[in-house]
């Protein structure tokens, strides 16, 4: 499995210990926690003439039980 990061910079406190938020997805990865399959993980799938919409789920993703929210260009 190859896991790409694109923001790996970050860093949390997780468990007591501050480390990358890239650790934290490689470790609950390889755990089985989560999907190694990003599609596993969208929840949300938004033309992109529904952008403003597609926004608004993405910055309130607690409210709208969203875990990845995508454009989808096929439709």
């Amino acid at each position: 499995m190859d896991l790409l990061g694109s923001l790996i910079h970050g860093t949390e406190d997780w468990e007591g210990k501050n480390i990358t938020t890239y650790q934290i997805v490689s470790d609950l990865i390889l755990q089985k926690k989560i999907p190694a399959n990003i599609s596993d993980m969208i929840t949300h799938r938004f033309k992109i003439s529904d952008y403003k919409n597609a926004i608004k789920v993405a910055f309130s993703k607690r409210k709208n039980n969203a875990i990845k929210v995508v454009f989808d260009y096929e439709n």
